[in-house]
């Protein structure tokens, strides 16, 4: 299906702001750099590795 002709654009006056997160509702992601970089080593030192 194809459209042509001008679009028109509606706005509305009811948008409801973003509010600010609560900050006990942030969680910072878990982080372990030797594993990281143990498995990206494993990785490049053998692709199959990934896989498993």
């Amino acid at each position: 299906m194809v459209l042509s002709g001008p679009m028109e654009t509606v706005t509305t006056s009811r948008v409801t702001p973003l509010r600010e997160p609560d900050a006990e509702l942030i969680r910072i992601p878990p982080c372990n750099t030797d594993a990281e970089q143990a498995l990206l080593g494993a990785i490049l030192i053998n692709n199959a590795a990934f896989f498993r």
